[in-house]
């Protein structure tokens, strides 16, 4: 049980990254095992992101002090019961696809919803984040769709040009011939 004191200590940390976090997932972990829990953690934890435990009532007061207002049925579905928080400090879609990795490999655990973008998501939305590429593969994928029109045009230029000048060197065979 945490005293006032470290409630406040808590609730100071939760507004911070209600504030300053780029998403959140939270998920239920009632079934899992220490190793399981330990096993996530170091794999939030390699993604730049963080997992903890805290309390649904001061993950609801922390977002209101926060000044952030949620959807109230959606919040009640996912703040009941136990609930873990991946929190992902730099890469919005480092968390969810950490949790969603994991949840395909074992099963565990539950995706409850998450927040990300000002606003409250259901499990299915955030299993759509963690389907999203890298932010290095939508930027490649781009760069190779910019390309592809110069690249092409490039090679039309080339078989052209190749075309001229075989036409001009069977003129000049022809005329070597007649000569």
């Amino acid at each position: 049980m945490l005293t006032k004191e470290q409630k406040k200590v808590v609730l100071a940390e939760m507004v911070a990254y209600w504030k300053n976090s780029k998403s959140f997932v939270f998920y239920n972990f009632e079934k899992m095992q220490a190793t399981e829990i330990t096993n996530l953690r170091k794999k939030v934890n390699s993604s730049n992101s963080v997992a903890f435990v805290v309390k649904n009532t001061l993950i609801l007061l922390s977002a209101k002090e926060a000044g952030l207002v949620l959807d109230q049925a959606l919040a009640d579905s996912i703040f009941q019961g136990q609930t873990g928080i991946v929190v992902s400090l730099e890469d919005p879609l480092a968390g969810p696809k950490v949790i969603d990795q994991y949840y395909n490999e074992n099963r565990k655990p539950e995706i409850k919803g998450g927040f990300f973008d000002g606003r409250l998501l259901t499990k299915e939305q955030i299993t759509v984040l963690a389907t999203i590429p890298s932010r290095e593969v939508l930027n490649q994928r781009l760069a190779y769709d910019l390309l592809a029109p110069v690249t092409m045009f490039a090679c039309s230029l080339k078989n052209t040009v190749a075309k001229f000048v075989f036409a001009i060197n069977a003129v000049k065979e022809l005329k070597e011939k007649s000569n």
